[in-house]
């Protein structure tokens, strides 16, 4: 019995320190909230439907480009947007072609890679056929056209890669985040 008449109590006190404490914090929110009303409203505002778009006003340093003919095609690449176009489809633009150029060199260099075991298997097979040996050993044509299809190949996977720096550098002259050339 007197157990459970101290556990009644504790569960008292308990209760009561509760609820004193739940006035406490609904006071502080009623102060704070006093608080901000005596203070002056903020005059600007920005959210994502306020803040300045690529196509708006925007401060530039430097001199400004002199504006384009009505009707004319704005300067820079084929792929750069036009003015008062939105960020989104020109981050979206640049996005693709720089993952149309990754899926070329990569494509490229496998390629390279089969062309070069092909040619490491050539320098070692030989041909059971006697007059085919001979042959190969004077004019060694099938290796000799696997270097050239190599060599050709790796000028192609440098030339694209180059492609692509070229591009980076578009992109940064355009203005644009160099995120967009990641994939």
């Amino acid at each position: 019995m007197r157990r459970t008449l101290s556990l009644l109590s504790l569960l008292l006190v308990a209760a009561l320190a509760a609820g004193a404490q739940e006035q406490s914090v609904a006071e502080a929110a009623r102060k704070a909230r006093e608080k901000r009303k005596d203070q002056p409203k903020a005059t600007r505002v920005f959210t994502n439907d306020t803040i300045p778009t690529a196509g708006s006003k925007v401060s530039v340093v430097g001199t400004p480009a002199a504006p384009a003919a009505e009707g004319a095609q704005p300067e820079g690449a084929a792929g750069e947007a036009a003015p008062g176009t939105s960020a989104g489809s020109e981050e979206a633009t640049w996005r693709k072609r720089f993952a149309e150029q990754d899926k070329k060199i990569e494509q490229a260099e496998k390629d390279l890679d089969i062309l070069q075991r092909e040619l490491s298997v050539q320098n070692v097979q030989y041909d059971p056929n006697p007059q085919v040996v001979m042959k190969e050993e004077l004019y060694r044509t099938k290796i000799n056209t696997l270097r050239k299809k190599v060599e050709d190949k790796q000028n192609e996977v440098k030339n694209l890669k180059q492609q692509r720096t070229d591009m980076e550098d578009e992109l940064r002259k355009s203005g644009g985040n160099p995120g967009w050339a990641r994939s």
